[in-house]
């Protein structure tokens, strides 16, 4: 049986003074970005237009890894910390993580299905699709709410902020080049500039200077123009 993900706080009554570094906030940015994008581009597509369903499936597909792989990340690094400071809720957040990944599984088989289903029948299986996503989005939005109302105070006021910094800066260590990259051009787009301006010069004060060069360069492809100036300009590059 699937468990219903609500977070049982609001943002009126989390704790969120006590989060005094956020580990879940920007990532949770281009989640949400590139969720809603899927999805309305699910909702648009020209059930007619091969070449368009078939870039729809692809885009699915590429979330579905980075959804995966974000999962185990946080499993491999959030998860002992909660299985210390707050077991039970480590508890619930691996199972919705497990419940995702069964879901994510069930909707790449209905992308593939839209994909190569005939053009007479495509436009009611891509609104079958559009459907399945943005109740996955739902679902996924509430699970992300645990985390930025539960899970982020909670391990706020029990971790110092340079432990759980050091816990980040594992976790990205552990990413490939590949990985960096995706992400990076999947949060960009989401952040405002005092984000942009806090993760580069965390990067530029952490990372070898061709790795800061390259994600300020993937910023200027992702950004547009008068963003990628602000954040340019305030960091003095």
């Amino acid at each position: 049986m699937t468990t219903t993900i609500v977070p049982t706080l609001t943002v009126e009554s989390a704790a969120l003074d006590a989060v005094k570094y956020d580990m879940y906030r920007n990532i949770h940015k281009g989640i949400r970005y590139v969720l809603g994008g899927v999805t309305t581009s699910a909702g648009r597509v020209d059930p007619g237009d091969d070449t368009a369903v078939e870039a729809l499936g692809a885009q699915w597909h590429d979330i579905v890894r980075l959804l995966v792989g974000h999962a185990e990340h946080e499993n491999d690094f959030i998860g002992p910390l909660l299985d210390i400071h707050a077991p039970a809720l480590g508890s619930v957040i691996a199972d919705q993580h497990e419940q995702i990944e069964h879901q994510l599984a069930q909707l790449e088989v209905l992308a593939d299905r839209a994909v190569g289903s005939a053009v007479a029948d495509r436009r009611a299986v891509t609104h079958r699709l559009y459907l399945a996503l943005a109740s996955f989005t739902a679902t996924f939005f509430q699970h992300m709410e645990l985390e930025e109302l539960e899970v982020n105070p909670t391990l706020s006021q029990a971790i110092s902020v340079e432990g759980l910094r050091e816990v980040e800066h594992e976790l990205v260590a552990s990413l490939s080049p590949e990985e960096v990259a995706q992400a990076a051009a999947l949060m960009l787009p989401a952040m405002n500039v005092e984000d942009h301006v806090e993760w580069f010069g965390g990067m530029r004060a952490g990372a070898p200077p061709e790795a800061f060069a390259g994600v300020l360069g993937l910023a200027r492809t992702v950004l547009a123009q008068a963003s990628y100036e602000k954040v340019a300009s305030r960091l003095g590059v």
